[in-house]
């Protein structure tokens, strides 16, 4: 696979120069658009929700090789590395929105947090109905004439998230639970800046929520602490930039602000059981 200096970072402008900064292409159109670059891993700073109609391909989502087939669905969170792996026999199409897209009103920025389907990447299959919300939702955007548009466009995704939720809670509960949202906070917390210098506490006055509350539902709901978590995301962030990026150890060491390569070498071994150079052979 191909490496960079560093691992890109795709911003919605630079992909798709729109005011919405939302739109629906073809795999067959993104496959000609990207080219080589198809199958490099990157970051998108917004969203995906890959539909698949017909054949089979992978997508790579971090280090998850995951298996598309037709009538599958893939939400992908932003920010995190990503690439289709093999799209050759892919037939369907992308949805692509941002957070700006989707929060011009504030009740939906609640909403787009309320939601687990982008925290951990999974393929959901394809009911009827959540066919026939895809293609409305592809009609809409294809018919952009509508002075309703914007908002037509919006309430689909609602409804779509929506559905993909309770198809992937088959409990029907639409919501996450109050535990899970103060993770999606924390977890919110962690992705603007992960380096080796963020605390927990910083984190509880991000969020303003109490290190001993905190600590007690992550242990509660996902049997880890906070600082465990962060530990996890920190070593996450390092193994992307050795495995997808060709900068060196020393590099990733002052990007994420450790205070020299030999003290993240030691803090990588002690979480994976490899030194930095070790992982980055074991992926090639």
């Amino acid at each position: 696979m191909v490496q960079t200096n560093n691992i890109p970072t795709i911003k919605f402008r630079d992909y798709d120069d729109n005011t919405y900064e939302f739109n629906i292409w073809s795999i067959k159109e993104i496959r000609k658009r990207a080219g080589k670059w198809l199958s490099i891993p990157k970051r998108f700073d917004f969203y995906k929700i890959v539909y698949v109609t017909h054949g089979n391909g992978w997508h790579k989502v971090d280090f998850h090789n995951i298996q598309l087939k037709a009538q599958t669905i893939l939400p992908i969170d932003s920010n995190i590395v990503q690439c289709f792996m093999d799209a050759t026999e892919l037939e369907g199409f992308v949805i692509h929105f941002s957070r700006n897209f989707f929060i011009k009103e504030r009740e939906n920025y609640k909403y787009l947090f309320s939601f687990n389907i982008f925290f951990k990447p999974s393929v959901i299959n394809c009911t009827p109905e959540l066919a026939i919300i895809l293609n409305q939702l592809k009609t809409t955007y294809d018919n952009k004439s509508s002075n309703e548009y914007y908002e037509q466009i919006i309430n689909y995704l609602r409804v779509l998230l929506l559905e993909l939720e309770i198809k992937r809670r088959p409990q029907h509960c639409y919501y996450l639970e109050s535990s899970e949202q103060i993770y999606c906070k924390f977890k919110k917390a962690l992705e603007k800046n992960i380096t080796y210098r963020i605390r927990v506490k910083d984190i509880c006055r991000d969020i303003k929520v109490d290190a001993k509350r905190l600590n007690s539902t992550l242990k509660n709901t996902f049997g880890k602490s906070a600082k465990e978590l962060l530990d996890e995301r920190l070593v996450l962030e390092i193994k992307r930039l050795l495995a997808f990026s060709n900068l060196s150890a020393k590099e990733i060491a002052f990007k994420l602000k450790f205070d020299e390569a030999a003290n993240m070498s030691n803090y990588f071994k002690r979480h994976t059981q490899y030194t930095p150079l070790q992982f980055r052979n074991k992926k090639e």
